[in-house]
């Protein structure tokens, strides 16, 4: 009979960019379950814990820290080496519980820094049993919110609650995808889009330069 499923393995050569591991190491790596965030934008924690913090030699040590309940992703227990982490998760380790934050580099790759904001953008929203609001984050979060929220912005939930960022001109904003990955800047002005034509954004960065990008490609902060 043929195998029924995916596999939880993956050859390094064809693994995507965002990862940024060797392909030499060995000749295998751990794949990410589905569900959170897109597999071109996220990792595994077991390869977050071995091959980026150093955390662990083995996947084997990594299990046993997983076991233990040492490592939180959001403030939340992860005990599966194959969880998905991403672009704006946060991560804490070990009893003194140092946190790390996922983000971006300028080649599209992942970058790790020390924080714990926690900013998530609105994909989409619908409403559910009882006309409650429904809102998607980009890392396929669903959660009810009652405040007027609209696609594009982003919802800030390092306190514990929802403040949201209104997608504006003049807003500080990062390009989360394409070319101009990693930029940091404010909004100067927002083409809308039409049947024919993408919506774009210029973006003033902060060595004064102006860019422009997708819409879908920045996430206001």
């Amino acid at each position: 009979m043929s195998r029924k499923g995916g596999t939880n393995h993956l050859n390094r050569l064809a693994a995507g960019k965002y990862p940024q591991v060797s392909r030499k190491f060995s000749k295998y790596i751990a794949v990410q379950n589905p569900g959170r965030h897109t597999a071109a934008m996220s990792l595994p924690i077991g390869v977050l814990l071995r091959d980026k913090l150093g955390t662990a030699s083995t996947m084997f040590e990594v299990r046993k820290i997983l076991k233990d309940g040492l490592v939180l992703v959001n403030g939340r227990k992860v005990k599966d080496e194959h969880y998905p982490v991403g672009f704006g998760d946060t991560v804490s380790l070990g009893e003194d519980k140092a946190r790390y934050v996922i983000g971006i580099s300028r080649n599209g790759t992942v970058s790790i820094g020390e924080g714990n904001r926690q900013v998530f953008k609105v994909v989409g929203k619908y409403l559910a049993r009882g006309k409650a609001q429904m809102i998607r984050l980009h890392d396929g979060t669903n959660m009810r919110f009652s405040e007027e929220v609209n696609v594009n912005d982003s919802v800030d939930l390092s306190s514990g609650k929802a403040k949201i960022i209104r997608l504006k001109e003049g807003a500080r904003c990062i390009v989360i995808k394409g070319v101009h990955s990693s930029g940091e800047g404010t909004i100067k002005e927002i083409r809308k889009g039409n049947a024919q034509r993408d919506a774009l954004v210029q973006i003033n960065t902060k060595d004064g330069k102006v860019i422009e990008t997708l819409l879908d490609n920045i996430m206001v902060v």
